[in-house]
């Protein structure tokens, strides 16, 4: 199943989205996944997703650690 973690900027999103709660920004962000996933074939389909606002723990060469995300 592939999956999306996404991180924001709180500030971006409210300047882009106006102030909203957590889970109306997640519905907002899965409207246009959802047309995004028109486009794409079925097997590469985004089926859950994610949002945060912590950053993703990253090494020094500023990659991110893919076995610390779960």
């Amino acid at each position: 199943m592939l999956c999306a973690k996404i991180v924001y900027d709180e500030e971006q999103i409210e300047e882009f989205l106006g102030k909203k709660t957590e889970k109306e920004y997640k519905e907002k962000i899965w409207d246009e996944i959802k047309e995004i996933n028109k486009k794409l074939p079925d097997f590469k389909h985004i089926k859950k997703i994610e949002i945060t606002k912590e950053e993703f723990v990253k090494t020094t060469t500023h990659k991110i650690k893919r076995y610390m995300v779960h």
